[in-house]
């Protein structure tokens, strides 16, 4: 459990300005889990569940909602595999479930606006050249999807899109 005394939160006099009041709570619980499946393939995986909740606020409409840009569920999978005593490869998957752009709905509508959930997925390679280099190379969102990264009450910020990067890596 998280509490937040005094948050940054609209100014019920001027809504595009913050004022410090009110108090939030996020409670939850997060699941991890580590190991080896074989010695050459080894398996990381974790789970969150988290409520955020505006418990007092500056504006009594807001009071019991969701906390914006706080998702309730979050996933993550990362596997590597030793294919040889040089190379090695993985690959991994991050989930985040819906979340609310505002605790205050939007006064045209009388709605909270949400943007959806998303799945990414992400691959490497490393191959060593000798004890201390290596080169790696990573793609991240391999599916090159469009999603919500983060979320502001005036603007929406998307994730990248599909990256690649290419590392040598050398240890001193």
């Amino acid at each position: 459990q998280t509490e937040k005394d005094n948050p940054r939160v609209t100014d019920p006099n001027n809504s595009t300005l913050n004022v410090l009041g009110g108090d939030q709570k996020v409670k939850g619980a997060e699941i991890e889990v580590t190991g080896r499946i074989t010695d050459a393939w080894q398996v990381n995986t974790s789970y969150a569940y988290m409520d955020g909740r505006v418990i007092k606020s500056t504006t009594f409409s807001q009071v019991g909602r969701a906390l914006a840009n706080v998702p309730h569920h979050t996933f993550n999978l990362w596997t590597t595999y030793q294919l040889t005593h040089a190379l090695q490869i993985g690959g991994g998957a991050n989930a985040v479930s819906q979340r609310v752009g505002s605790s205050s709905p939007v006064a045209a509508t009388n709605l909270i606006n949400t943007v959806p959930g998303y799945w990414t997925f992400s691959a490497m390679a490393k191959y060593d050249i000798t004890e201390k280099i290596s080169v790696q190379a990573n793609i991240t969102n391999l599916l090159d999807r469009y999603y919500i990264d983060q979320i502001h009450p005036a603007h929406l910020i998307p994730g990248e899109g599909r990256t690649a990067q290419v590392t040598l890596n050398v240890a001193f």
